[in-house]
């Protein structure tokens, strides 16, 4: 039974600890804590992790990831808005939506070289490209290298891009919304951008935008 088996190690005095590392017998010390329990001692390695938490700038870090993540997300609910008032069936949205994705792809595929060089100059222009900053900001910042300057021409690109886009994504919608039924392409959705006026209050507008689109 299980007693049996344990007494049989206890009897033999098996030391498990021989064949491993002499790193991992320092892995992990456990002592007396004189309250009937055990306490695991820190160890190098946690020290340095502990360390290293301490070295990173929260106070720029938490401010820079809640600013990133909302006009990061209003950036892309702005064009994917914009997408969904130009189809009517999510057969003809997947022609517009691998293009948004690829600078998404670009920032995960390039956090190597952000991560080995935080202040090199791809590290630099990502960090200054709106649809990347987002995730390229976050992987910089923790290393310190990132000045205050930066950050906020950085935020301020974001910021403007992403009311840019909204504003279009709103001339989209008022010419998309007549469009039902006809499948858009981004050549449409570029002349869609640029008619002026209340589409739904001038029947000009709307006159013309049929005529364009036999």
């Amino acid at each position: 039974d299980l007693v049996t088996i344990v007494n049989s190690v206890h009897n033999q005095d098996l030391d498990f600890s021989k064949n491993q590392p002499h790193q991992m017998k320092q892995a992990i010390v456990l002592q007396d804590d004189h309250s009937g329990g055990l306490a695991i001692d820190p160890t190098e390695k946690t020290r340095e992790v502990v360390e290293t938490l301490m070295t990173i700038p929260w106070g720029n870090l938490i401010p820079a990831f809640l600013l990133y993540f909302l006009f990061g997300y209003f950036l892309y609910a702005s064009i994917f808005a914009a997408i969904g008032s130009a189809a009517d069936v999510d057969a003809d949205t997947q022609q517009f939506t691998f293009p948004v994705t690829i600078p998404l792809i670009i920032s995960m595929a390039s956090s190597g070289i952000v991560l080995s060089d935080p202040n090199g100059h791809i590290a630099k222009l990502l960090s200054l490209i709106p649809f990347t900053s987002p995730i390229v900001m976050l992987m910089r910042i923790p290393f310190g290298v990132v000045s205050v300057s930066e950050m906020l021409i950085s935020l301020g690109i974001l910021i403007v891009t992403f009311l840019l886009f909204t504003w279009i994504a709103g001339k989209i919608y008022r010419v998309g919304i007549l469009m039902y039924g006809k499948k858009s392409s981004w050549k449409e959705l570029g002349k869609w951008s640029f008619y002026k006026g209340y589409v739904g209050c001038q029947l000009p507008v709307v006159s013309q935008i049929l005529s364009d689109n036999r």
